[in-house]
C-alpha cells in the first residue's frame, strides 16, 4: 500500500497490529515525525475505534486491570504469576542494557535515553514512499520495551525488501551496503543462537540489529529514487 501511495489503507493495516503495541506505537510516532499526515490520520482513527471496541468487549474494569498489569510488569520486571520476566532474553536495547548492567537502577533511564536517541536519529532520515516502513520496522523492534525471539519475525519484511533493493542497486556502490548485507544475514540466522549461547545471553542479538538499523537508515536514504525489481 505504501509503495502504491495508498497511505490511508497502510495506516489502517498498521493499526490492526496494535495487539503488539510495543512495536506499532514507535512506527506511528516515526510516521508522525516524518509528517506523513494521511498515514497518521488513518492510524489514529483506526486505533481509537479499536480501543473503543476492546473496552466495550472487555469492560471498563478489566481494561483498567489490564493497564495496571502492564505498568506493574514494566516496573517490577515480573509477571502477575510471580515468575520473573527474562529481560536479558530480549534482542533489543532494553535487553542489551539489562544484560550489560544487570539489576542496576540505571537500566530503565539508560534504556529510555538510548531509545529516544535512536528514535530521533531515525526521525531525521525523512524517507520517502515505502522506504519509511523499511526504517520504521527495525527501529520499532530495537526500541520496543519487550521483544522475544518469536517477535523477531517482523524483521523478515525489512531484511528481505532492503536486500532486494540493495542487490538491484549494487551493494558496492554504497558505503554501508556491505554492512547491511552482513548484519541482515546475522539477523536471519539469529534464532540459531539459542542453540549455541545461553538463553540469558540472547540479548547479544541486539548488536547486529543495532548495526542493521543504522545501515538501513543510511542506505534507504542513499537509495532514494532507486526502483526496486518488485515495483511495476
Amino acid at each position: 500500500c505504501m509503495q502504491q501511495g495508498r497511505e490511508y489503507l497502510a495506516g489502517i493495516l498498521v493499526a490492526l497490529g496494535l495487539f503488539k503495541f510495543q512495536f506499532v506505537i514507535p512506527v506511528a510516532l516515526l510516521f508522525l515525525a516524518w509528517r506523513r499526515w494521511r498515514f497518521s490520520a488513518a492510524f489514529a482513527i483506526s486505533a481509537a475505534m479499536l480501543a473503543t471496541v476492546s473496552v466495550w468487549i472487555a469492560g471498563t474494569e478489566q481494561s483498567v486491570n489490564y493497564f495496571r498489569s502492564v505498568i506493574q510488569i514494566s516496573v517490577s520486571h515480573g509477571l502477575s504469576s510471580g515468575l520473573p520476566l527474562p529481560v536479558d532474553h530480549m534482542a533489543n536495547l532494553h535487553g542489551a542494557v539489562s544484560g550489560i548492567l544487570g539489576s542496576s537502577s540505571l537500566v530503565l533511564p539508560l534504556t529510555i535515553a538510548i531509545s529516544a536517541a535512536t528514535m530521533i536519529f531515525a526521525a531525521s532520515r525523512r524517507p520517502q514512499g515505502a522506504e519509511a516502513l523499511l526504517i520504521a520496522i527495525p527501529v520499532s523492534a530495537l526500541v520496543s520495551y519487550y521483544m522475544f525471539i518469536h517477535d523477531m519475525c517482523i524483521l523478515l519484511v525489512p531484511i528481505a525488501l532492503t536486500l532486494d533493493r540493495l542487490t538491484a542497486a549494487g551493494q558496492t556502490k554504497y558505503r554501508h551496503g556491505r554492512l547491511q548485507i552482513r548484519t541482515a544475514a546475522l539477523l536471519f540466522v539469529a534464532p540459531a543462537c539459542m542453540s549455541f549461547i545461553p538463553s540469558n545471553r540472547f540479548w547479544v542479538v541486539s548488536l547486529p540489529l543495532l548495526a542493521f538499523t543504522f545501515a538501513v537508515c543510511i542506505v534507504s536514504v542513499q537509495l532514494r529514487g532507486t526502483p526496486s525489481p518488485c515495483e511495476p
